[in-house]
């Protein structure tokens, strides 16, 4: 019995310290859980508000690459505040779930102002990608609604 417990403990300790040993990207970490959570793609091509894969990939002109610099950042600061909103909410879930549940109305109104803030989210990145496109020529919306269509698709 003491021979389980001891080999056990071992693989515990082993794959805790594994989970240190291999390389993460250097922005590991981010987003709602401990990885890039699903909105991250690392590898893709476009990216709305990235300015320097739009310059790249849509041929801006200095005028729209100057307005839309402009937009990302109102864009970035309205999503700094409603990610500053969700971070409490998110402990105070945390918090919750990690203790006996005895009011499920409380949890049940938490997780409905969270599911409040996460449409929020949403609604201004939609907001943000209209923006943009209201800057763009017709083809270069063609353009990027095109990288879009071979992000989603794969």
């Amino acid at each position: 019995m003491k021979r389980n417990a001891f080999i056990l403990s071992l693989t515990i300790v082993l794959l805790l310290i594994a989970g240190d040993i291999f390389p993460r990207p250097p922005d590991f970490g981010r987003g709602m859980g401990r990885g890039h959570g699903p909105m991250f793609h690392h590898d893709r091509p476009m990216c709305y508000g990235n300015i320097e894969k739009m310059k790249e990939v849509l041929k801006l002109s200095d005028d729209q690459i100057e307005q839309i610099g402009r937009i990302n950042g109102e864009f970035s600061d309205t999503m700094r505040r409603l990610h500053e909103k969700m971070q409490p909410l998110q402990l105070k879930l945390r918090d919750l779930l990690l203790k006996d549940i005895e009011n499920l109305n409380e949890l049940r109104s938490l997780l409905m102002r969270i599911a409040e803030v996460e449409v929020d989210i949403r609604m201004t990145r939609i907001k943000h990608m209209i923006a943009i496109e209201k800057v763009l020529t017709k083809e270069q919306r063609d353009r990027l609604r095109q990288e879009r269509r071979s992000v989603i698709q794969s």
